[in-house]
């Protein structure tokens, strides 16, 4: 099996955007609580942050009939920053006996 694709991983992109609500009612909180100077830069840095993009989700399959008549799906996708990982596998008989 060879990579076939790299993806986001949902459970990195669901952590981050955890990470940015809480630093949002972080920006919220400081509100009147800090200079207009340092609230300002806590906004800005919080609006300049990107959505989750990384693809650290790799993820390899097969899928095909085999000369003997089976019939297989494979797939394995783990995301090598946080350690998700999932497996897949079914098969059958194409050719079958009567």
């Amino acid at each position: 099996m060879a990579a076939s694709n790299w993806a986001i991983c949902p459970r990195c992109k669901l952590a981050d955007e955890e990470k940015f609500a809480k630093d949002k009612a972080a920006v919220q909180e400081a509100y009147g609580k800090v200079s207009e100077q340092q609230y300002s830069n806590m906004k800005l840095a919080l609006e300049s942050r990107g959505s989750y993009q990384a693809q650290d989700f790799r993820e390899d399959w097969e899928i095909g009939v085999t000369l003997d008549g089976t019939f297989s799906i494979s797939y394995e996708g783990r995301c090598g920053r946080c350690g998700l990982g999932y497996i897949f596998t079914f098969s059958d008989r194409v050719l079958k006996k009567t």
